[in-house]
């Protein structure tokens, strides 16, 4: 047993009360392989007492038929006609046939007055033509038959599941977006974790720099009030320099002095010797 007919259908809104007043409690079937199937699962719902339930075999033969073809002629142009039910249901492929088989005479038609009209004036309540069914449910076969109301034996059953896999769709975005929101908070996380490691490191610079310039305040502060020490000590040795840059320029005169009579002790010196030898000559002789 697989899902039941309506979970393997998809409807657009617009049309789901026609499609589910049309099929019903077909709604409900079970999809199953093969008649051999459906007659065992019916079998045990008798022993089990489980009430009654519908089933739909794959595996009979159906002969698939796009639409009333003869009426299709007639009423496709028709103001109040909305399409062939076969056209508004998506099933999977396996499924094609079953749904063609259920819906092939079934023409959506927008109100309860136009299908009445539509009937009158084809003449089809004899039997012999296509059966439809409103928007809001309501249904007028060619037998003669008019159905409607409120509810339906379906119970909004496809309403439920467009809301289901609407909902469920909704709930992936959410987990997507859950996922790209927990991806976001772990790269913000690492990227304030990296912030804040790179603003401890610049309070650390900046403490260092605090501590630089409180060294470099100290440094010019002391600077500072030794400045006039300093100037002091700088006027008395340029007083030095003065005083011996004049003593120099005194040494330096005393100097040219000194040599000067160095020289006249000399030319004395060699006078006196060049008369001590000329004597001496002179007695030799």
């Amino acid at each position: 047993i697989q899902e039941a007919l309506a979970e393997r259908m998809e409807v657009p809104e617009e049309v789901e009360k026609a499609i589910e007043a049309e099929l019903g409690e077909r709604l409900h079937a079970w999809i199953v392989q093969s008649a051999q199937e459906a007659e065992t699962a019916i079998e045990q719902f008798k022993r089990q007492e489980w009430g009654k339930g519908s089933f739909i075999p794959l595996d009979i033969p159906r002969e698939g038929q796009a639409g009333p073809v003869e009426e299709w002629d007639v009423l496709q142009h028709h103001q109040e006609v909305r399409g062939l039910a076969v056209d508004f249901v998506q099933v999977p492929d396996d499924l094609g046939r079953v749904v063609d088989a259920l819906l092939r005479n079934t023409v959506i038609v927008k109100s309860l007055t136009g299908a009445l009209n539509i009937m009158d004036t084809h003449s089809w309540f004899q039997g012999n033509g296509p059966l439809l069914v409103t928007l809001s449910g309501e249904l007028v076969s060619a037998s003669g038959v008019i159905s409607g109301g409120s509810g339906g034996e379906a119970g909004g059953l496809l309403r439920r599941r467009r809301e289901i896999f609407t909902l469920e769709e909704t709930l992936k975005t959410l987990l997507v977006s859950l996922e790209e929101a927990k991806a976001n908070r772990i790269t913000l996380i690492q990227e304030i974790e990296q912030v804040s490691r790179q603003l401890e490191k610049a309070i650390l610079s900046i403490r260092e720099m605090e501590f630089q310039m409180l060294t470099i305040q100290k440094e010019a502060f002391s600077k500072e009030q030794a400045l006039p020490d300093l100037r002091r000590r700088l006027d008395i040795l340029q007083q030095d320099r003065l005083s011996e840059e004049a003593e120099w320029r005194q040494l330096q005169v005393e100097e040219v002095d000194v040599r000067t009579r160095l020289d006249h002790l000399n030319q004395t010196r060699n006078q006196e010797d060049g008369a001590l030898r000329r004597f001496l000559d002179a007695l030799n002789e």
